[in-house]
């Protein structure tokens, strides 16, 4: 009878070096699943709505905010 591994991870936080780390660890341990237990998004999801032209409306906490051109295009990016 085989083994079956299981690989539990939580707490990534959205951050790109965890996940990465994460796929190395299934390809290094060679697990068989993985159980994503949570928190895994960062600390703010925040819509970005196209307004008409070039704007864009970001709700952000308690404020609507908005966007222009460039400025919109770096502020999506950061989020």
């Amino acid at each position: 009878m085989s083994k079956f591994k299981l690989l539990l991870v939580s707490d990534l936080h959205g951050s790109e070096v965890a996940y990465r780390k994460l796929s190395n660890a299934v390809r290094f341990y060679k697990v068989d699943a993985v159980v994503l237990a949570g928190d895994l998004a960062g600390k703010v999801l925040a819509p970005v709505i196209k307004l008409p032209g070039d704007s864009y409306r970001i709700p952000i906490i308690s404020e609507n905010k908005v966007f222009k051109g460039s400025e919109a295009e770096v502020k999506i990016k950061e989020l």
